[in-house]
């Protein structure tokens, strides 16, 4: 069997027309949304389109599947995790304010 040889010339070439594409890409990017924001300077129900634009492009799926709890358990069920938060934020108050000296 004949094993494809790599062409480090090729490769080179191909890494800086690569490197050279993902700037044109990433300065029209930039450009885009600076003639929108431009364009709607005056229209914030514009602007604020453009800015959902933007962030939805960088939106990533931050979902919780699984929680350690309190106990050194794993729980993988939403209701226990939904709780657990619920938990923790309903009593962080007092228990920080519990915490602070007072004079």
């Amino acid at each position: 069997m004949i094993e494809p040889r790599f062409d480090e010339a090729a490769g080179m070439k191909y890494r800086k027309y690569h490197h050279a594409l993902n700037e044109l890409l990433k300065k029209s990017k930039n450009d885009y949304f600076r003639e929108q924001a431009s364009k709607h300077k005056h229209d914030s129900r514009g602007l604020w389109r453009c800015v959902k634009g933007i962030a939805d492009q960088r939106k990533q799926n931050d979902r919780i599947d699984h929680l350690k709890l309190d106990n050194g358990n794993i729980s993988r069920s939403c209701q226990e995790i939904i709780n657990s938060f619920n938990n923790y934020f309903a009593e962080i108050g007092s228990s920080l304010a519990a915490k602070v000296k007072t004079q």
